[in-house]
């Protein structure tokens, strides 16, 4: 049996949570309840949400503060991730492949950028910090 190569996704957090992804190993499921995915997951489904490609520009800018609200903490870090092409998702056979909108109040930050959802946790030496930003020290 051949495995397939390594790939490479982004995840924000905060640096907080970043922290306990250190000391539990690396990263663990949780509950993704997504408005896109209600039709296929009612109540959610069990993974890490990543992005495909990796954010910039204005999709990185919000990602930043979307998490900075989410999280209530100032600090976030860009994460670039390795992870199993056969440890995503799927629906029906299929690949999931979410074409994602976000949104602070009116201001869309992106639109249309795919996420996926790695369904096993991912270890810590799949991981590694490519961007940490104190949203308060910026501002000062």
């Amino acid at each position: 049996m051949t495995l397939k190569k390594l790939k490479k996704g982004y995840h924000y957090t905060s640096k907080k949570n970043w922290e306990q992804i250190q000391k539990d190993g690396g990263m663990k499921r949780y509950t993704i309840d997504k408005e896109e995915m209600r039709t296929l997951f009612p109540k959610g489904i069990s993974g890490i949400w990543l992005w495909k490609e990796e954010p910039t520009g204005t999709s990185h800018a919000g990602n930043i503060m979307y998490q900075v609200g989410a999280k209530g903490n100032p600090e976030i870090v860009k994460l670039e991730v390795e992870y199993n092409p056969r440890q995503l998702a799927s629906y029906k056979g299929s690949r999931l492949e979410l074409s994602h909108t976000g949104a602070v109040e009116n201001w869309e930050y992106h639109y249309g950028d795919c996420g996926i959802i790695a369904k096993e946790d991912i270890p810590l030496k799949h991981i590694r910090v490519i961007g940490h930003y104190n949203t308060i020290q910026r501002l000062q």
